[in-house]
């Protein structure tokens, strides 16, 4: 799939190395996504869960990748936004 075909979305495969840990996600991707025109590269994962209630679901865990994480920082020439901006 192209790159632009998975913007703003992504893609996850089993996780075969998961073996007899229980704690590891059943499946584990990539993706990206757009954010006031920047773009951030994404790790993903998903356990497969089940309740009574709502049966079976996917647990999600989605993280900035690599150096990425700082670039969601504010710049220094952007600001930080005002705390009392809501009241």
């Amino acid at each position: 799939m192209d790159r632009q075909g998975w913007q703003n979305g992504g893609v996850l495969f089993l996780n075969k190395k998961r073996g007899d840990n229980g704690k590891a996600p059943t499946m584990k991707g990539t993706g990206r996504i757009t954010i006031d025109g920047r773009e951030y590269e994404l790790d993903l994962a998903a356990w497969t869960r089940e309740s009574e209630r709502a049966g079976k679901f996917l647990g999600l865990s989605i993280k900035l990748k690599g150096d990425y994480q700082y670039a969601a920082q504010p710049r220094a020439d952007e600001g930080i936004p005002d705390p009392d901006f809501m009241r």
